[in-house]
């Protein structure tokens, strides 16, 4: 057990950008910072928590310029955001330094520059390079990746050139390593430190200290140089000492820091830009600095830049910061990435906070009020592994830490069962457990502090550490408030794209050797790249490709008349002549990738955006589609083929995909599918797609189901019409042709052919069907004409529209001349044709 101590822990976060209101990334920093502050406030030691804004910069100058504010009005603004967040979730830092602050931050910068310079280790330079201003720092090329930013793809990079201050950062480029290799300067977890190490193995490099005021007229002006100020690392990172009152001497109170606290991204500038300042300033370095990973949101790093955030602000209002806490700290382990999940949060409220937590406490309370409690010697505490906790937090291992304490929870619920102090009324039992719950309150007050201080007033004891050891002191104890109310999981509504459960080729394609497999993915996360299918497309890149000539070719025969190419020979089309493999997402990729490997083409689309099954039939000249990239509607001509769902075309053949229904970063679940032909064997078809779909998973999670094609066992009405081939009379006896008459016609919006005629079937009823005869046959024409309809046609949806059957015409070769199939005169709505 430890023991109280006086010795001094001084922890701090980063100072956040504040450029935006916090996102739920900085929230997973600031909270994983708290449990350790309390940790140790909690174990006697005397601790100063610092957190606060980073406000200067080229970022924060222009977006104020943009929302027509003074730069000092728009930091002001969001940096009380990034204060209220501490309020809300209960952050106990002592202080919040901010970088505008003239009377508190600057004159330490301003005095570390001093000492910086007069060492000789700050230079004026000459100097034109790439810049990420989402980084705030200049980029080598193997920095990028594709010209872009890896952290920051949706920023440009800027080449900027100017004369600017550096820091001599090279000159203690081997002591860093030193001290880092040496654990002098600790960075945990291992993994993070091998990293660094990895990093700098061609060692540090100078960094650039100041920018021109031309450019940059928000921040610190540089001593004795008005045209120049402060750059970020001099700026920013000199916090750590003002915030604790640097340059007064008060601030040795508590340097150097026990703990900094960091996201990955900001490992190197901690590990190699600090400690380079510090050793040049004659100051003591930190002693250990933490990372933590990133959180995922549809694959990617959660960042204002990119827009994909989670605001906790609002995260708050649902939720009790308790749960946020805990979620927060039981969920994510320092040094890994974790994915943030609102789904996730109420599952460990109601299964741990609730459940087992929340109605121990309720059940014993209850208990104690109505039978009391005797004291005796609490046996159940030795199932507590108090060392096994302490060294967890030791070592940074939070989550494990927690996950001890509630495997001492659990041992409590089961001896409350076991034991039924409802029926024996067993006081040493109830005292046993009451006992044990000030164990359990204590330990957790660094993860859900405002639960565990209601716990301990309503039981009353104190939340130190040393309590653990005393024996509880009988006192009146009363049933309280409901710690965690339950937070009802409203079901998931069954939306149309549940109902994409098959994919039919109609029998005319069907016997051509059109054939598809197709599968459904759900949970996925998308991003614009993946370094394994960048891997992967390097080595295409740098073989030779060579498509199966005998499929590619299957597919011509389609659009031999045409200038187009099938989807593998498309994209080595791209390939030949960008000397690149096309890049769109993590999705469209990975399909393209398994498409030039295997030359079928594979396509998908967003379930979100589809309607009712799919199908794979001739068109009958009254579609149109948007094509992807394009905003305008396209006709597509009579007899081609194409993928449909209830309402759009989804693809036109088997390579121009619509717009509507495209794959992008928000896409959770969607439908993908590989189309063969006749020289494409089912089994070979079938692997491709698996070969994609495991690509897929490996590159953006999530899992998958296979579809099976559908079989359309619907007579081909064009063979039986027309005379072609032979048919069966038990084929015959199967079609239901009635006399109908048509009561109404109407116009479809955007359809140049199509009719929408209601019609009168007698004892069948009304009907609507589509009708392709708007050329030939004028509206007057049409009302309360005879025809005969084909009424057992199975219906399908044609311009939004279900059409229910068809109606018989006679027409010529070309399709120029359509004449309508009429009954004798006598013939009554619903007589039966045969």
């Amino acid at each position: 057990m430890a023991t109280k101590s006086k010795k001094k822990f001084y922890i701090t976060t980063t100072i956040p950008y504040a450029n935006a209101p916090p996102h739920i990334g900085f929230t997973l920093e600031i909270v994983q910072a708290d449990v350790l502050a309390r940790w140790h406030r909690l174990i006697g030691e005397k601790v100063f928590f610092l957190t606060g804004t980073d406000e200067h910069g080229s970022k924060n100058y222009r977006m104020a310029k943009e929302q027509g504010l003074t730069p000092q009005a728009f930091v002001d603004k969001n940096s009380n955001y990034f204060r209220e967040l501490t309020k809300i979730l209960n952050i106990s830092n002592n202080n919040f330094i901010r970088t505008t602050d003239k009377k508190v931050h600057w004159p330490g910068v301003l005095n570390l520059w001093k000492i910086l310079a007069a060492k000789g280790d700050i230079y004026k330079k000459k100097y034109t390079g790439s810049y990420c201003s989402g980084c705030e720092r200049f980029v080598t090329e193997k920095d990028l990746i594709d010209g872009k930013c890896p952290d920051h793809p949706n920023l440009k990079i800027e080449l900027i050139s100017e004369e600017n201050y550096f820091f001599d950062l090279s000159k203690y480029s081997g002591k860093i390593t030193q001290l880092v290799k040496e654990d002098k300067i600790k960075i945990r977890p291992l993994k993070w430190k091998n990293d660094f190490l990895s990093l700098i193995k061609d060692g540090l490099t100078d960094v650039s200290f100041s920018r021109d005021k031309e450019h940059l007229p928000w921040g610190i002006p540089v001593p004795g140089d008005e045209n120049q100020v402060m750059y970020v690392w001099a700026d920013a990172l000199t916090n750590y000492l003002t915030g604790i009152g640097y340059p007064d001497k008060k601030y040795e109170k508590f340097w150097p820091a026990d703990v900094h606290v960091v996201g990955k991204d900001m490992l190197r500038f901690h590990s190699g830009i600090w400690p380079g300042m510090l050793l040049s300033a004659g100051l003591p370095l930190p002693k250990e600095i933490i990372v933590h990973g990133f959180l995922i949101v549809d694959g990617q790093k959660m960042s204002k830049s990119l827009g994909n955030v989670i605001s906790p602000l609002e995260l708050r209002k649902k939720y009790d910061s308790d749960s946020i806490r805990y979620y927060l700290a039981r969920t994510i382990p320092f040094g890994d990435d974790g994915d943030f999940s609102e789904k996730g949060l109420v599952q460990r409220h109601n299964d741990e906070l609730a459940n087992k937590l929340g109605n121990l406490i309720s059940r014993i309370s209850t208990l104690i009020e109505k039978y009391g409690m005797e004291k005796c010697e609490n046996k159940l505490l030795k199932k507590l592994k108090i060392k096994e906790i302490e060294k967890h937090i030791e070592k940074y291992e939070i989550d494990k830490a927690v996950n001890e304490i509630f495997a001492f929870i659990d041992v409590c619920n089961e001896y409350v069962q076991n034991k039924k102090p409802w029926e024996t009324h067993d006081k040493k039992v109830l005292y046993e457990i009451a006992d044990s719950i000030k164990a359990i309150s204590i330990l957790l007050w660094p993860f859900i502090p405002s639960t565990s201080e209601k716990i301990s007033e309503q039981f009353g004891f104190e939340l130190k550490y040393d309590e653990i050891k005393k024996p509880l002191k009988i006192s009146k104890i009363k049933k309280g408030e409901i710690l965690f109310k339950k937070i009802e999981i409203e079901e998931e509504k069954k939306e149309e794209k549940d109902r994409i459960l098959s994919i039919e080729v109609f029998p005319e394609l069907s016997k051509k050797g059109i054939n598809v497999f197709s599968a459904v993915f759900k949970n996925v996360k998308i991003s614009n790249k993946n370094l394994y299918l960048e891997n992967l497309k390097k080595e295409i890149l740098n073989s030779e490709i060579n498509l199966d000539k005998k499929i590619i070719d299957g597919y011509k025969e389609f659009y031999k008349d045409k200038n187009m190419l099938s989807g593998a020979d498309s994209i080595l089309s791209i390939i030949n002549k960008n000397k690149m493999f096309p890049n769109i997402n993590t999705i469209v990729d990975a399909y393209n990738l398994a498409s030039i490997k295997t030359s079928v083409s594979m396509g998908a689309h967003d379930l979100e955006k589809l309607k009712g099954n799919l199908r794979i039939k001739l068109t009958d000249g009254s579609e149109h589609f948007i094509p992807l990239g394009q905003k305008e509607l396209i006709k597509v001509e009579l007899g081609e083929y194409a993928c449909m769902d209830d309402e759009k075309i989804l693809c036109r053949m088997d390579i121009k995909q619509c717009d509507e229904t495209k794959i992008t970063k928000n896409t959770k679940e969607f439908v993908i599918y590989a189309q063969g032909n006749k020289n494409v064997n089912r089994d070979y078809l079938k692997n491709s797609l698996i070969n994609a779909c495991e690509l897929i998973k490996k590159a953006n999670g999530g899992e998958y189901n296979l579809i099976e094609q559908k079989i359309n066992k619907q007579p081909e009405v064009k063979e039986i019409m027309t005379g072609v081939g032979s048919v069966n009379f038990s084929d015959w006896e199967k079609l239901d042709l009635r006399v109908a008459k048509i009561k109404k016609v109407e116009d479809i919006e955007g359809a140049d052919k199509l009719y929408k005629l209601e019609l009168d079937v007698g004892e069948l009823g009304k009907r609507i069907i589509c009708a392709g005869i708007k050329q030939f046959y004028p509206k007057e024409k049409l009302k309360n004409k005879k025809i005969i309809y084909f009424s057992n046609l199975a219906p399908r949806v044609m311009r939004g529209i279900e059409s229910q059957g068809m109606l018989l015409a006679a027409s010529d070769n070309e399709h120029k001349k359509v004449l309508l199939i009429s009954p004798d005169e006598g013939a009554e709505p619903g007589m039966r044709i045969g």
